[in-house]
């Protein structure tokens, strides 16, 4: 699970100018998804940010605002953890949301301990604005944090899917697989510690673009309905990062939430990459103990293993009678 620490965090250090600019639908309409909470900080440049954090994997995230400045892409700039310089990630004209600008991913940083990642942006001769709007980590599991925004992924061993649910690729660089579902019904469950959860997934342009509905619970409440897909978009190419919704805020505590895909056949399929918790804890909740990892098990399934034990026991039966009649 990784940290999420927004722009407006007084752990992220400024140098030079910065300022806080809304996002705009027009930028929020996008085929990366929307700004994670609809502001970014921006900078012209000569500037530069620092953060200072405990874990094993860091990745700075903004807005791709590139342009072509006499054949090279302006602005430009540097990532660095620990004074050592970090690859950037490939560079694109498209305006996108949810850019990696750096990251150190599982295995490069040299030790899960405290570390420090800066960015240095270049001075631009045109202007060319910097957007940056946050920064996720791995923290380590010694170190206590407080409350925070929690990034879980869709493969998190307290997710429990059953058998409606499939594992399939996506398309996306960042995330090469998601959990997607087309079948009425399909259920998954998830324990948490926090107050509202975010559930992010994309919309998979080969399948049925007609609008449906899921609903979730919190604690076995009354179930909540929301809406899957707009229904008038025609896609050409999928689109990813799409928040499906958020739950309505609970007490900080320990809470279960279980949802519900209420499509099917020829509507548009319900698929998860990303779950956020808000004022959440990195660590599962206790009672996550009776998840596992993956599907249940089919009816189908249980059903033959049942007839096939016994027909087992039954030819067992037969076979000692037999001998039983020859002596």
């Amino acid at each position: 699970r990784q940290v999420v620490v927004d722009h407006t965090d007084p752990a992220i250090e400024y140098t030079e100018q910065w300022s806080i600019i809304p996002v705009t639908d027009d930028m929020n309409f996008n085929w990366n998804g929307p700004t994670f909470n609809n502001t970014l900080y921006s900078t012209s440049g000569n500037s530069s940010l620092s953060f200072t954090f405990s874990g094993s994997t860091v990745e700075l995230i903004g807005r791709a605002n590139f342009v072509n400045n006499g054949g090279a892409l302006s602005p430009t700039f540097s990532c660095s953890v620990d004074g050592i310089g970090i690859q950037n990630e490939g560079l694109t004209q498209v305006q996108t949301n949810n850019f990696v600008f750096c990251q150190c991913i599982p295995g490069k940083l040299q030790h899960d301990g405290q570390h420090q990642i800066i960015i240095n942006i270049a001075p631009s001769s045109s202007k060319q604005s910097f957007y940056f709007e946050r920064i996720e980590y791995t923290p380590s599991s010694n170190v206590s944090l407080s409350p925070t925004t929690v990034r879980v992924n869709y493969t998190d061993p307290a997710i429990r899917y059953d058998a409606g649910w499939n594992n399939l690729p996506s398309g996306d660089d960042r995330h090469d697989f998601v959990e997607l579902t087309e079948f009425t019904g399909a259920e998954m469950t998830f324990p948490f510690v926090g107050t509202s959860v975010k559930w992010f997934g994309f919309f998979p342009a080969p399948y049925s673009q007609n609008t449906t509905t899921g609903v979730y619970t919190i604690d076995g409440g009354s179930p909540t309905s929301f809406p899957i897909f707009s229904g008038n978009q025609d896609l050409q190419a999928s689109i990813f990062n799409q928040l499906i919704f958020q739950t309505h805020s609970v007490d900080p505590d320990s809470h279960t939430l279980k949802v519900t895909y209420q499509g099917g056949d020829g509507l548009m399929a319900l698929t998860l990459y990303t779950l956020y918790i808000i004022n959440g804890a990195v660590s599962s909740p206790s009672s996550s103990s009776s998840h596992s990892v993956g599907k249940a098990t089919p009816v189908g399934t249980i059903v033959g293993s049942v007839v096939g034990g016994v027909t087992v026991l039954a030819l067992c039966l037969c076979l000692g009678l037999w001998l039983w009649y020859k002596r």
